[in-house]
């Protein structure tokens, strides 16, 4: 029987896997936390990052605290409250995004080379880097001048990772970035208001919003112009992520095993549908994360925003 790409990415058991076992008998981290889990494990964070958030409200987003964070295998890296507050409290991504943590940590292996589009302050980036060691690489891109700052400073003296103040896209050219500050700079897109969607997002932030020019660059030329040939890529970037698979036509052909962040309310069913098309011609298929397990692809438009794993049929 031949033996599926998803199943052969990552070898041997790493101290980054075993810590992750050690830590989820804290709780259930698939779900996002309360305020009582945050409370009864920590505590003091839990009154500093209220107090930030406090502040925050009273000045219209304009104070917001940057912080030192321990991830869970163990590397510091600043983040912002109250955005960052799950790493703060945690040093992990918990919800949706603890299925990606599992995944990674589960199939990446030593030597690898990773593409980490949307890295916003680095976790993924810093994961991504302690699981394929100092033989492998790990490429980053954010195109937010104040998420890239501290982005570059979580990086800082980190063999193999790369950073890169630039967005991906279908094309190298000049964008215009829709900025939500930094309350909300996750949320960041290269999308114009008339194309988002997330009307939640637009109504709470919109209002405060600014629009500054980025610079594009194709997964297609920046691995033609580096050299490099990806074994895994994430994609997160707020709703261009059709775009920007289509500049990677024939990093495609290589077939790296992609993670994906596809919308599924506020009418998002048909960029999903778009990505699903274009990586069928590309001979890939869907995986939905569950518990951190590969299932079934199914779109769910109850849930935000899901992360879709793409394997080579």
């Amino acid at each position: 029987m031949a033996v599926h790409p998803l199943d052969v990415m990552g070898t041997d058991p790493s101290p980054v896997k075993r810590r992750l076992e050690e830590v989820r008998g804290q709780r259930d981290f698939f779900r996002p936390s309360t305020r009582r889990d945050r409370l009864q494990h920590h505590p003091v964070q839990t009154l500093v990052a209220t107090a930030f958030s406090r502040a925050k409200r009273f000045t219209n987003g304009k104070i917001c605290a940057r912080v030192r964070a321990r991830t869970f295998w163990g590397d510091v890296m600043h983040v912002l409250l109250p955005e960052g507050s799950p790493i703060y409290y945690w040093g992990l991504i918990d919800g949706e995004e603890f299925n990606l943590t599992c995944f990674m940590v589960d199939r990446l292996g030593i030597g690898q080379t990773v593409i980490d589009v949307g890295a916003h302050f680095g976790y993924y980036t810093l994961l991504a880097s302690a699981l394929v060691g100092e033989t492998g690489g790990v490429h980053a891109f954010e195109p937010t001048p104040r998420t890239f700052s501290i982005l570059a400073a979580n990086t800082s003296g980190r063999q193999g990772a790369i950073v890169h103040q630039k967005a991906m896209w279908k094309a190298e050219q000049t964008l215009m970035l829709v900025d939500f500050g930094p309350q909300a700079g996750a949320f960041n897109t290269l999308l114009s208001r008339q194309e988002d969607a997330r009307r939640n997002i637009l109504e709470r932030y919109g209002r405060t919003a600014s629009v500054l020019p980025v610079e594009a660059t194709t997964l297609d030329a920046y691995c033609r112009e580096r050299g490099v040939r990806p074994s895994f890529i994430k994609i997160d970037a707020e709703g261009a992520e059709y775009q920007i698979v289509l500049g990677a036509t024939t990093v495609l052909r290589c077939q790296p095993v992609l993670s994906v962040e596809i919308w599924g309310r506020e009418g998002r069913l048909n960029n999903a549908e778009r990505i699903m098309g274009l990586l069928r011609d590309f001979s890939y298929e869907p995986c939905s994360l569950r518990q951190g397990r590969l299932t079934a692809y199914r779109f769910d438009p109850e849930r935000d925003f899901v992360n879709v794993v793409f394997g080579p049929r």
